[in-house]
């Protein structure tokens, strides 16, 4: 797993049931496949879900009947790398091997539950799960979003798959819909990354600097009222 060397990445060993936790359906999972001459496939599929304690089922990517045959065989050793869904800093790595392969009628992966997994966190700073409605407000677009995670320096939001899509290069200014929180105004930033989901689509944005104070305060009502809008603390760590 290659990470950025000058970001502070923190690394333990969780359980399997705590990994899995973090994951969605449809969440992106880049995956290698390991023969028993060693060599390797590399590709990225979809999360479809999992078991109580057994197994987790990936979607099959798409190959020729031949590589199928040669790499994807009951035994063989796989990696899986995942971003977690509020993880732009969340990874959860492990290694298991193919339980099983399924063609028909859909295609699916099956592959062994490992007793561990390895979490990387890339934040430096406190985030926190929350439950905040909003507009974002660009330029020629209005759209409504629900804040699902936010710190010091940026967010993260879902909106309608359907709604008007947000630009990186675009400054955008957060309306906060919750009336609990009528003084936080003038929030605004960039958006730094997307991933489609389903029916959603999950926006990370970083704040701007004039932003700072605002999201201080904000984040203070939240901790210091006990506020129902914060859901729980997420102590990753990334920049």
């Amino acid at each position: 797993m290659n990470l950025d060397p000058n970001v502070d990445v923190q690394k333990k060993v969780i359980s399997s049931l705590s990994g899995l936790n973090m994951l969605c359906h449809s969440c992106l999972v880049s995956i290698t496949v390991i023969t028993p001459l060693g060599e390797q496939l590399h590709n990225s599929t979809k999360y479809v879900g999992a078991d109580s304690s057994n197994y987790i089922l990936l979607k099959l990517p798409s190959y020729d009947s031949h590589t199928l045959a040669n790499y994807f065989q009951v035994g063989f050793d796989l990696n899986v790398k995942v971003v977690a869904r509020r993880g732009e800093g969340v990874i959860v790595c492990f290694r298991t091997k193919i339980k099983n392969i399924i063609l028909q009628p859909i295609a699916l992966l099956v592959i062994d539950i490992p007793k561990t997994m390895i979490l990387y966190q890339l934040r430096s700073e406190p985030r926190y799960d929350v439950d905040i409605s909003a507009e974002i407000i660009g330029k020629s677009k209005r759209i409504h979003v629900k804040i699902i995670d936010i710190s010091i320096s940026g967010c993260c939001f879902v909106a309608d798959i359907h709604a008007s899509k947000l630009e990186g290069d675009e400054l955008l200014e957060i309306k906060v819909m919750d009336t609990n929180f009528n003084n936080i105004t003038g929030l605004t930033g960039k958006i730094s990354n997307f991933r489609e989901e389903n029916k959603t689509i999950s926006y990370g944005m970083m704040f701007d600097s004039q932003s700072k104070v605002q999201i201080k305060e904000l984040l203070s009502q939240l901790i210091s009222d006990d506020s129902t809008k914060l859901v729980n603390q997420n102590t990753s760590h990334t920049k």
